[in-house]
C-alpha cells in the first residue's frame, strides 16, 4: 500500500491553498471537510463556537469508503491516523493576519489562535500512533511549503522535526482574547 499523508493544522495555516498545488502536481488529495459536508455528517452546529460538530468515528468510517489518494486534507486529518502526519504551522500574528480575510467571527478566530498558541494539533497528532512533522509557514509562499510537503513525502525529514516551534511568546497578546 502507497504511504497516505495527512495535512492537518489549525484553521488558516495554508491547508487548503497548499492542497490545491498538490494537486496541479498530480498527487491524489482528499479534501476531508469536503467529505464530510458533503455526507451531512456535519449537520449539527455549536452556536457557541460558530463550528460544525464532527463524530471522529464516523468520520472514521466515512473516510474507509473514500476514493483513492495519496493525502488527506483538512484539520481533524491527523485523527486518522495514517503513517505519515504533516501539521502546517503558523506564527499567530501571521496566522491572525491571514484570518482577517475569511468571514469568521472574533471568537472562532480567537480559538484558532489560542489553539496555535497552545500547540493544540501537533499535541492531538503525536498522541497517535503516526509519524509526525511540522512545518512553520509563516514566512513561506504556498509554493514553498508544498515542496517542503514533498521534501518529508519524500523521506527527507530532518528539517522538520517536531517540537522546534513555540509560540509562547504570544500568550499574553492572544490568550485573553
Amino acid at each position: 500500500m502507497p504511504l497516505k499523508v495527512a495535512i492537518t493544522g489549525t484553521p488558516g495555516v495554508g491547508k487548503t491553498t497548499v492542497a490545491d498545488i498538490l494537486e496541479k502536481r498530480g498527487y491524489l488529495v482528499l479534501d476531508l471537510n469536503r467529505l464530510i459536508h458533503e455526507s451531512s455528517m456535519d449537520i449539527e452546529k455549536d452556536p457557541n463556537r460558530d463550528t460544525h460538530m464532527v463524530d471522529l468515528s464516523e468520520m472514521l468510517e466515512l473516510y474507509r469508503e473514500a476514493p483513492e489518494h495519496d493525502m488527506v486534507e483538512g484539520h481533524l486529518s491527523h485523527h486518522l491516523e495514517l503513517p505519515l502526519t504533516i501539521v502546517l504551522r503558523c506564527s499567530p500574528d501571521v496566522l491572525e493576519t491571514r484570518m482577517q480575510t475569511k468571514d469568521w467571527s472574533v471568537s472562532k478566530r480567537s480559538e484558532n489562535l489560542r489553539s496555535e498558541i497552545l500547540d493544540v494539533i501537533l499535541v492531538e497528532a503525536m498522541e497517535l500512533d503516526t509519524d509526525v512533522y511540522e512545518i512553520d509557514t509563516s514566512d513561506m509562499e504556498p509554493g514553498e511549503v508544498a515542496e517542503a510537503i514533498l521534501e518529508i513525502f519524500h523521506g527527507h525529514i530532518e528539517p522538520y522535526e517536531p517540537g522546534g516551534l513555540d509560540w509562547s511568546e504570544f500568550t499574553e497578546d492572544y490568550m485573553d482574547t
